[in-house]
C-alpha cells in the first residue's frame, strides 16, 4: 500500500524541494515545516499547543481554535475476529472528517503507580511483611531504571493514550462554539463506548494527566523520582507541562536533554511486512523470547479521515489495471503485481465497505546518550525479524515529537505530510497497526507481582474473580523449576492481605516463612501434639446446606477409612453420620462413632466399625484422632508437615481430609468475610486416596470465602493418572473446578497433547524458561486469559523462600544457636553476596 500511494504523498515534498540534500536547505525547510520548532534560546514549552482544560466538558483547548480530548486505555489482551470486525467498522463508519485521532503507546519506566497500588493492598502490620514489601519495591524500582543491565528482569508499564483534536468550527476570538464542541464530545463518548465494549478500561484524562504524561516523556530521568505536581492552575497548560531547569538541544541524531543526559530519537517506518494483523502488534513491544527492549520507547499512530472522496483512488487504480492488461505489459511483473493489489483495493472499497484514510506511524526511542546506539540496534533487529524496517528521522527528531504528542496531530498534520510521514491506507490496514495490543495489566487487586515477557508488571491473585469463577488454582510443575518458591510467594502475598493460610506440606519448604511470621508448624510423626476430629464442625446451628456439605465431606473421608463403596454402603454411612451426630448431641469423635456403629443391629455398620479400629483408641493411628487437645487454627499461617510419614500416603490423605474438614467448619461457623487459602503441596502423592474429597471441596469452597490450591508435578495428575475411572473423574473435577491453572516449565508435553484446550497452548508451554536464582516463568491460564509471567524475587524474599538444602542447613544451624530468624536471613544474604 505504501508504494502504491507514495505518489500522493510525494507531490507536496517535490514542490518544496525535499529531494535536495544540502544542509543549509535542510535547515531552511526545517524552519519552514515547523514554524513552532525550537530555535536557539526559544523554550520547548513555547512549541506546545496546549492552552486550557475545560473540567465540565473534559475537553482541552489548543492554539489555533482547536479543541480535543485525551483518555488512557488498558491494552487489549489477545485479539479475536470479533474485535477486529468491531474496530474495522468503527474506522470505516464513525471517524469524523478533518480531525486527527491519535494512539500513543509509552513503555514507561515509571512503575510507581503499580507499586503504590500493590503496596496499598498489603494491609498487614507484620514487620517482616513490611520489610518484604519495601525490599521488593526497592528492587523493582532499581530494575526498572537499569535499561541496559536488567535484561529479562526489566519491569515497565505500557500506557496507551488515545486523543483527538480538530479545528472548532465557527471559532472566534470571543470563544468556542458550543455546538461544535458538542460534536467533539459526542465522538469522545463514542470512542469510549467502543473500547469499553471490547472489554478495555477507559479513563478520561484531565490536565494533571496531560502534565504527567508530558513530563514523563520529556524529563525521563532513570533513578530519580519526577515531580508531577501541576504549577499554578491559572497558567496555560504548555507552561505547566515542562519544569524549569531542563536544557534541550535538537541535533542530527536526536533531541538531547542536557540535564538528564537522555537522548530522544524518532524513526519512520520505511518497509512494512507483506501481511500484518492487529494480533501481531504485541511483537513490536519486544522479542517473543522474553527480552524487553533496553530503553524507553513509544509508538505513535495517527489517523485522519481527510479524503473528500475516493474517486481519485478508483481512477488511479483503473489506470494501472488497464495498463497491466495491455499486450505490451505481459512481461512487466511489477506492473502486473501492482494491478493485482489495486484490484484488491477497489474490491475492498466497493464491496467490503472500507474507506481510504491517511495515517502516520512513528517510533520513538529514549535512553542514556552513551547507550542509545545499542538499544537502537536491538530495536532494529527485533523489528526486522518481523518484517519492519525503520529509519532515523535525522534533523527532525524534535519536530516529530511535537507532531505526535497527544492532540498535536491536527496542528502539525500538514507539515507531517510534507515530510512524508503520512501515507494512504485502507481502514482495515489502519486497524492492523493500532498500538493497542499489549500485555495483561493483571488482577485489579494486589497480589503476586509478575513481569510479562515484554516487561509489563502485573498482579496475580486467585481472589480476583474471573467472570463467575471460583478462587481455586492448580499449580503444575516438576521438581526444580521454582514451584515451591512460587507457592511461598503466593502465601506471603495472601498473608500481607490478612488472608489466613493453611499449607499441607511434605518437605519443610515453608519452615522459614512460618517461623518469621510467628506461624505454627505442626508435624505428624512419632510425637503428635494435638488431635484432629472429622466431626468437630457438625453443629445444629449450621444451615441445612452447610451441614449437608460437611456430612458429604465426612462421608468421603470415612469411606476411605472404612472401605465403604457403592451407592448402598455410602448411603448407609451417610445416614449413620447424621444419626450418630444427633445421638451424641453433636459432640462426636471417631471413638464414639465407631462405638455407635458397633452397637448397631446392622451388619454393614458393624463391619464399618471393625474397619475403623486402626483410628480408634486401641488402634495404631488413634493418637492422631483422639484426645482433648483439639486444633484451634488461630495463627495467620499454619503449616502441616508430613515429612515424617511421607511413605504412608493413605494415612497422610486421611489426616489431610480431616484437617480440611476442620478448617472448613471453622470458617462455616465464623466470619465468612474472612478469606482463607488452603495449599495442598505435593498433592500428586495423595490423589489415589483423596481425589473425591478434594473435588467436593473445590466445588464449594468459594461460598465460604476460601481458595483451594492443589499442586502436582505433571499435567496428567489431574487428568488420567488414577487407577480407576471414578478416581480420574474426581481428578478432572478438581481441575475443572479451578478458575486458574498455573503451569511451570514441564518435562514432557504428551499429557497436554491429549487435552482439548491445552494442546493449543503447547507452543507457549515450550517457550517457558527457568534460570535458577534469577526467575521462573509460568503460564497463567484462566477464562479468556493465557499470559506468561516471570516471577522475580528481591534478595531478601529469595532468602526467605529458598528451598536450597545448603540454605536450609545454615538457617537450622543459626536457629540452634538461638539466632533470631530475621537476623539469620541477613547473615545468609551476606554469605550469598
Amino acid at each position: 500500500m505504501k508504494h502504491i500511494y507514495e505518489s500522493f504523498a510525494n507531490k507536496a515534498a517535490d514542490l518544496i524541494g525535499f529531494e535536495k540534500t544540502d544542509l543549509s536547505l535542510k535547515s531552511y525547510y526545517k524552519k519552514k515545516l515547523f514554524e513552532n520548532a525550537m530555535y536557539g534560546g526559544e523554550s520547548v514549552r513555547d512549541s506546545l499547543q496546549y492552552r486550557h482544560f475545560d473540567e465540565k466538558r473534559e475537553l482541552f483547548y489548543l492554539n489555533g481554535g482547536r479543541a480535543g480530548f485525551m483518555m488512557e486505555i488498558s491494552p487489549l489482551v489477545g485479539v479475536n475476529d470479533s474485535v477486529v470486525r468491531a474496530l474495522n467498522m468503527f474506522f470505516a463508519k464513525d471517524l469524523p472528517k478533518d480531525g486527527v485521532l491519535q494512539f500513543f503507546l509509552m513503555a514507561s519506566s515509571n512503575i510507581d503507580g503499580f507499586l503504590d497500588f500493590w503496596e496499598e493492598g498489603r494491609v498487614s502490620e507484620d514487620p517482616i511483611l513490611k520489610r518484604i514489601t519495601k525490599s521488593r519495591s526497592d528492587y523493582l524500582r532499581t530494575q526498572a531504571q537499569n535499561f541496559h543491565t536488567s535484561g529479562k528482569k526489566l519491569p515497565r508499564e505500557f500506557q496507551i493514550f488515545v486523543s483527538y483534536s480538530a479545528v472548532v468550527k465557527n471559532y472566534s476570538t470571543s470563544g468556542y462554539n458550543d455546538a461544535s464542541l458538542e460534536v467533539i464530545q459526542k465522538f469522545k463518548n463514542k470512542i469510549k463506548d467502543k473500547f469499553s465494549g471490547l472489554g478495555v478500561e477507559v479513563k478520561n484524562s484531565s490536565s494533571s494527566d496531560l502534565i504527567k504524561m508530558g513530563r514523563e516523556f520529556f524529563e525521563l530521568s532513570p533513578g530519580k523520582t519526577l515531580n508531577y505536581k501541576p504549577l499554578s492552575k491559572y497558567d496555560v497548560l504548555n507552561d505547566q507541562i515542562l519544569q524549569s531547569g531542563n536544557y534541550y538541544h535538537s541535533r542530527k541524531k536526536g533531541f538531547f536533554n542536557e540535564t538528564t543526559n537522555i537522548t530522544h530519537r524518532a524513526y519512520k517506518f520505511v518497509n512494512t511486512p507483506d501481511f500484518w494483523s492487529l494480533a501481531q502488534n504485541i511483537e513490536m513491544l519486544g522479542s517473543s523470547d522474553g527480552f524487553p527492549i533496553p530503553a524507553r520507547f513509544c509508538i505513535s499512530h495517527m489517523i485522519s479521515n481527510d479524503f473528500k472522496t475516493d474517486k481519485a483512488l478508483h481512477a488511479q487504480g483503473k489506470r494501472v489495471i488497464d495498463s497491466a492488461e495491455r499486450s505490451y505489459s505481459r512481461h512487466d511483473k511489477a506492473l502486473i503485481e501492482e494491478a493485482g493489489q489495486w484490484r484488491d483495493i477497489i474490491h475492498a472499497l466497493t464491496s467490503k465497505g472500507e474507506v481510504p484514510l491517511t495515517d502516520s506511524l512513528v517510533f520513538f526511542l529514549s535512553g542514556d546518550a552513551e547507550e542509545i546506539d545499542r538499544a537502537e540496534s536491538d530495536v532494529m533487529n527485533m523489528l526486522t525479524s518481523n518484517g519492519w524496517e525503520i529509519e532515523a528521522l535525522n534533523y527532525f527528531h524534535f519536530e516529530a515529537i511535537l507532531g505526535n504528542l497527544p492532540m498535536h496531530g491536527s496542528s502539525y498534520w500538514d507539515e507531517l505530510k510534507k515530510y512524508k510521514l503520512t501515507q494512504t491506507s485502507l481502514s482495515s490496514e489502519v486497524v492492523a497497526k493500532l498500538p493497542v495490543h499489549a500485555e495483561w495489566y493483571g488482577a485489579n487487586m494486589s497480589g503476586v507481582p509478575f513481569i510479562g515477557r515484554r516487561g509489563q508488571l502485573f498482579n496475580w491473585n486467585p481472589f480476583f474473580r474471573m467472570g463467575s469463577g471460583n478462587f481455586n488454582a492448580n499449580v503444575v510443575g516438576p521438581s526444580g523449576v521454582g514451584k515451591s518458591v512460587f507457592l511461598q510467594a503466593v502465601s506471603e502475598a495472601m498473608l500481607a492481605q490478612n488472608v489466613t493460610m493453611f499449607i499441607l506440606d511434605i518437605g519443610k519448604s515453608y519452615a522459614s516463612l512460618a517461623k518469621l511470621l510467628g506461624g505454627e508448624i505442626i508435624e505428624f510423626g512419632e510425637e503428635n501434639t494435638f488431635t484432629i476430629n472429622p466431626f468437630i464442625g457438625l453443629s445444629p446451628l449450621l444451615s441445612e446446606t452447610d451441614f449437608n456439605q460437611l456430612v458429604v465431606c465426612a462421608k468421603e473421608l470415612l469411606s476411605i477409612m472404612s472401605g465403604a463403596s457403592g451407592e448402598y454402603e455410602l448411603a448407609k454411612l451417610e445416614e449413620a453420620i447424621k444419626d450418630a451426630a444427633l445421638s451424641h448431641d453433636y459432640n462426636l469423635d471417631l471413638g464414639s462413632f465407631a462405638t455407635f456403629l458397633k452397637n448397631s443391629d446392622d451388619k454393614v455398620l458393624n463391619d464399618f466399625a471393625t474397619s475403623l479400629f486402626s483410628y480408634t483408641p486401641g488402634g495404631v493411628f488413634g493418637k492422631y484422632f483422639l484426645g482433648d487437645n483439639a486444633a484451634k487454627f488461630d495463627k495467620t499461617i499454619t503449616i502441616f508437615e508430613f515429612e515424617s510419614i511421607r511413605d504412608q500416603p493413605k494415612l497422610i490423605s486421611i489426616i489431610l481430609q480431616t484437617l480440611l474438614m476442620q478448617i472448613t467448619a471453622k470458617f462455616l461457623s465464623g466470619d465468612r468475610s474472612k478469606r482463607f487459602m488452603i495449599i495442598v503441596d505435593e498433592a500428586w502423592m495423595l490423589l489415589d486416596h483423596c481425589a473425591g474429597f478434594l473435588a467436593a471441596l473445590a466445588r464449594n469452597l468459594r461460598r465460604y470465602g476460601g481458595s483451594l490450591v492443589v499442586c502436582t508435578q505433571c499435567f496428567a495428575d489431574l487428568q488420567t493418572a488414577g487407577a480407576t475411572v471414578e478416581n480420574n473423574n474426581h481428578r478432572r473435577a478438581i481441575f475443572e473446578n479451578s478458575a486458574w491453572t498455573i503451569n511451570l516449565p514441564p518435562r514432557t508435553y504428551t499429557d497436554y497433547e491429549a487435552h482439548t484446550e491445552f494442546k493449543e497452548k503447547i507452543p507457549l508451554l515450550k517457550s517457558l524458561s527457568f534460570e535458577r536464582g534469577q526467575y521462573s516463568e509460568m503460564l497463567l491460564s484462566s477464562s479468556g486469559i493465557d499470559v506468561v509471567g516471570r516471577l522475580m524475587l528481591d534478595p531478601f524474599s529469595g532468602a526467605v523462600y529458598s528451598t536450597e538444602a545448603e540454605d536450609y542447613r545454615l538457617l537450622l544451624e543459626y536457629e540452634k544457636q538461638g539466632v533470631p530468624m530475621e537476623k539469620a536471613l541477613g547473615l545468609l544474604l551476606d554469605q550469598k553476596k
